[in-house]
């Protein structure tokens, strides 16, 4: 059984992931000089915020004991940075221009979210228990959704029309 410590060590390390892929984030919807990465941005940083309050719930729960505290794991049902993503692909009705820092900053936020996803799924391997377990596999959801719309995104500010035309396939004859 892993010790308190060690618990609460991940939890720090966490914490320290998502307030780094916060500032990160922040730092590329300011820079960013279209409204999709804008937008985009600053949702990511909100949910890096949330990730933020509910690791430091818990280890603020721990502190003093070695049981880790059972109860609700999931995340707000707020706006959620795909809806985003989606809207204002709705609502922008035209071709959005990515600059190469946009690109850049959609290929670092992949690889943060990546390696927020590893080390969540190695601690949900490690947990001693099953609210634990449940914490880390929400983030592990939660993170999995952050790297699909930003590899969305990526792929859509790459070339529009192209990432329109594979993810409407399906109206495409494929023989006939």
């Amino acid at each position: 059984m892993p010790s308190s410590e060690s618990t609460t060590q991940a939890l720090e390390i966490a914490l320290k992931m998502e307030k780094e892929g916060r500032e990160f984030y922040l730092k590329a919807g300011q820079k960013s000089q279209n409204e999709l990465g804008q937008k985009l941005f600053r949702s990511l940083a909100d949910a890096e915020l949330e990730h933020m309050e509910k690791i430091k719930q818990i280890h603020a729960a721990l502190t003093g004991t070695t049981r880790w505290p059972e109860g609700e794991t999931s995340f707000a049902k707020g706006k959620l940075p795909h809806t985003i993503f989606a809207e204002a692909l709705d609502n922008l009705g035209r071709l959005v221009k990515a600059t190469s820092d946009d690109l850049e900053a959609l290929r670092t936020g992949m690889d943060l979210e990546n390696k927020g996803l590893l080390f969540y799924l190695d601690r949900s391997g490690q947990a001693t228990s099953s609210g634990e377990k449940q914490f880390y596999q929400a983030l592990v959801a939660q993170e999995r959704g952050h790297y699909m719309l930003l590899f969305d995104s990526y792929e859509y500010l790459l070339d529009p029309q192209a990432y329109f035309i594979r993810k409407e396939h399906h109206g495409l004859d494929a023989g006939g």
